[in-house]
């Protein structure tokens, strides 16, 4: 009979945007090969349709993830049970104690990866689960929206109009998205961190964030750190304005 209790524990940073997870996904794209040799932590490349004219790694498992949430229910379920079996695979081979899967909208869209997750999840009889989750104050992850999303888009004219949107609203519902998650997960599964400076360890969120994969402050200080240039760091209110003005709502992230 196969022992689960050998398993890598499956790990999934599952958000929220606006949390620095833009910083913490690409120190770990840029440390693949240091984390699983040296710390065990499988960061997995994930398969995936390639966007148009781009052939790099993702530095997330943001595009995987919004794959398999287009696909039917029952076979997003089979597509993700199939892709753990691989992952598993690969962590046993390189003697790996986490997978790690990274993904800021795995949070918000509950209504499917909440069930998907659990179903896939129960197939491969996982036995040690674990989902981090940064939460940052509401009017400040509106604010942040604001800037990157909602100002480019010329149906808002005002951040009050934005927040009645849609988007906006499903960002903010944190509580409709955390009950979804715990209909199907138990809530010690989960570890909740407050996005504030003065909450995270050395008031950095990568410290804080591989601090709970089991690092050490020296291990932390031995990873590549990725370029300011690979964050989102929200525009200005002045070049938000001449966004406006020449009607570049078509840009999207930063």
């Amino acid at each position: 009979m196969k022992d689960n209790s050998l398993q890598p524990e499956i790990i999934f940073h599952i958000g929220t945007g606006k949390t620095g997870t833009t910083a913490i996904q690409n120190t770990l794209h840029y440390n693949r090969k240091k984390l699983v040799k040296r710390y065990g932590v499988l960061y997995p490349v994930m398969e995936i349709m390639p966007f148009v004219g781009k052939k790099e790694i993702p530095a997330s498992h943001c595009a995987y993830f919004g794959k398999l949430k287009s696909e039917d229910s029952e076979d997003g379920v089979s597509i993700f049970y199939q892709d753990l079996e691989r992952a598993l695979l690969m962590a046993k081979k390189k003697n790996a104690k986490i997978i790690l899967f990274s993904c800021e909208n795995i949070f918000i869209n509950s209504s499917v990866f909440s069930e998907l997750f659990f179903k896939a999840l129960k197939k491969i009889k996982a036995s040690k689960v674990r989902f981090i989750l940064y939460l940052r104050r509401q009017d400040l992850v509106l604010e942040s929206a604001w800037k990157q999303w909602g100002a480019k888009d010329p149906n808002h004219a005002t951040i009050q109009d934005y927040k009645m949107s849609a988007h906006a609203q499903n960002l903010l519902d944190f509580k409709t998205h955390l009950d979804r998650w715990l209909t199907y997960f138990e809530a010690d599964q989960f570890q909740v961190h407050t996005f504030e400076k003065s909450h995270l360890r050395r008031k950095s969120v990568i410290p804080s964030f591989f601090q709970q994969l089991g690092l050490s402050d020296s291990n932390i200080k031995s990873l590549q750190k990725p370029s300011i240039r690979k964050s989102n760091t929200g525009y200005s209110d002045d070049v938000l304005h001449l966004l406006r003005l020449y009607k570049q709502d078509d840009i999207h992230d930063n």
